[in-house]
């Protein structure tokens, strides 16, 4: 009987999440427990471990599903080793798309006051006037595609979450100033849409959707000017006994800035939502009103 050395997340399967230059180490439980028993087992999957016949390993260095069976005569035990990657991609046009389920927690689109629908990209409320959440905003959505094929159906969908970083700075009328910097931010005041398993329709996959905005302060009611310049770095989680990062990072950014005292049409300058990051400014844009 093969048995690994650490908990299994259910019947003959076993996760980890990837790491460069680390092994899974498997070992089967023989009796009587001696060479000449040892000598008899016939493994397959997984690499020989020196020195030691009744142990196997599987590297942690790629992400894969690597079946390994120790057999006896005609007893044999096979153990799936899942070794968990993901890939966050960011999306800040287009659409949430017909199989994405993201929005599905907003009841089909994004609030009314955020301008409904579910279109990503920026908004302003000069040219949507039902946007009132904040004056100008960028929507985004986050998607992380989960390796190996299959997993999602192997691991609750509750161990699976993604996380971001923010830095933010911010002002109104060019003197109040709001800065966040190096904030975890779980992602809790936003919809996220975790990988539902077979019946799901997107398995093996997560979606996040965001929306800030200008101005941070004071959402809608700006005093004459508005400006906030802010980068997040997402990535996926998974909780296998601790939560651990199962990603690299993916960066976007938003920057806005809003002068009401401007005519309609030109009061936003400007509003734009991407990957990458974007500067942080040490001073305002604006002066004081």
């Amino acid at each position: 009987m093969a048995v690994l050395v650490d908990p299994v997340t259910g019947a003959q399967n076993w996760a980890t999440v990837k790491k460069a230059g680390q092994k899974v180490i498997l070992k089967a439980t023989i009796m009587p427990n001696n060479q000449d028993a040892a000598s008899q087992i016939v493994w397959s999957g997984g690499s020989a471990v020196s020195g030691d016949l009744t142990q196997r390993s599987v590297d942690k260095g790629i992400s894969a599903k690597t079946p390994v069976s120790a057999q006896i005569g005609k007893t044999k035990y096979t153990v799936n080793v899942w070794v968990i990657w993901s890939k966050v991609k960011i999306q800040t046009a287009g659409t949430t798309g017909p199989n994405n389920n993201a929005t599905n927690l907003l009841n089909g689109n994004f609030p009314g006051n955020v301008g409904g629908g579910n279109e990503l990209g920026k908004m302003n409320h000069d040219l949507t006037p039902g946007l009132t959440y904040c004056y100008a905003i960028g929507k985004m959505q986050s998607t992380a595609d989960l390796t190996p094929p299959g997993i999602g159906a192997i691991i609750a969908n509750s161990a699976w979450s993604q996380k971001r970083l923010v830095t933010v700075t911010a002002w109104d009328n060019g003197g109040n100033q709001l800065k966040w910097v190096n904030q975890d931010d779980p992602c809790q005041d936003f919809a996220q849409d975790k990988n539902a398993g077979p019946t799901g329709g997107h398995l093996d996959k997560i979606y996040d959707i965001d929306y800030p905005g200008c101005s941070t302060q004071k959402h809608f009611n700006i005093n004459h000017t508005s400006e906030t310049y802010a980068n997040f770095t997402q990535w996926a989680t998974v909780n296998l006994g601790a939560q651990t990062r199962c990603s690299d990072d993916a960066l976007w950014f938003y920057e806005a800035r809003v002068d009401v005292d401007k005519p309609v049409g030109l009061r936003v300058f400007p509003n734009k939502i991407d990957t990458g990051s974007t500067k942080i400014r040490d001073k305002p844009f604006f002066d004081p009103r």
